[in-house]
């Protein structure tokens, strides 16, 4: 458990989750280094809202080394969150191959977490997320209102497996390429897991078929929620042609 006096931050999952965001004051070295702090810091913050922008002004002055990084942790408080298992499988498909062709790639499920901020104005700045005392996870948050959600990618989920596979067939006489994709998963969890799956399709796809009905969004986006149960597979076939 990483403890910076009282600051530290909760979320509640089945086990407690602890997060804290920061900011990084730095001074400027050809040696620069990072280094995480150790030092416990009693700090106050003191916010001031300036038209569209929230100025944050510390108690206290921060004395630091040449090239040395100090965190220094912002907000304390509880949140509410959902945990989603997201895997984004574009950017895998040649949708323009003149010959016959078949390809096979393995990806990895991301695991992020929606967090939902109900008090104060969250500056952009660095999630660290532990979970039982360890930590599992850390990203980037950017700027977030109250209100709104933000989402942190702690990690993937190794016990979730994804494999993508595109085949191509020229079917000279017809002047055209038949497509077939396969997306497949498979849950190794004890529990059911809902994953996430976006893919794309190109623009000039034609008679676009899919097994498992899917939302449109723009950019030609497909996207599915897929419930698989412990130990089970899913198998998601989508077709369509080119010219």
């Amino acid at each position: 458990m990483l403890n910076y006096g009282s600051i530290t931050q909760y979320l509640f999952d089945k086990n407690p989750i602890k997060y804290f965001t920061q900011t990084t004051p730095t001074t400027y070295s050809s040696h620069y280094y990072t280094q995480p702090a150790t030092t416990r810091y009693s700090i106050t913050w003191k916010s001031t809202s300036i038209g569209e922008y929230e100025i944050y002004n510390l108690n206290r002055t921060i004395s630091l080394e040449t090239g040395e990084t100090k965190n220094i942790p912002l907000f304390s408080g509880i949140v509410s969150f959902k945990r989603e298992y997201v895997w984004d499988a574009r950017g895998e498909t040649n949708y323009y191959s003149y010959s016959s062709w078949e390809t096979e790639k393995e990806k990895n499920v991301q695991v992020i977490y929606e967090i939902l901020n109900e008090g104060r104005t969250w500056s952009h700045g660095t999630v660290y997320v532990y979970k039982e005392g360890i930590l599992i996870g850390a990203d980037s948050i950017e700027w977030t209102p109250k209100g709104r959600e933000g989402k942190v990618t702690v990690g993937m989920a190794p016990d979730i497996e994804v494999k993508k596979s595109h085949t191509t067939k020229k079917v000279a006489e017809q002047y055209k390429y038949d497509h077939t994709v396969t997306l497949w998963l498979k849950n190794y969890k004890q529990e059911k897991a809902t994953v996430k799956v976006m893919d794309e399709f190109s623009s000039s796809a034609m008679n676009l078929k899919a097994t498992e009905a899917y939302t449109e969004k723009p950019g030609n986006l497909m996207e599915w929620e897929l419930n698989i149960e412990p130990g089970q597979e899913k198998t998601v076939t989508y077709t369509y042609y080119t010219t």
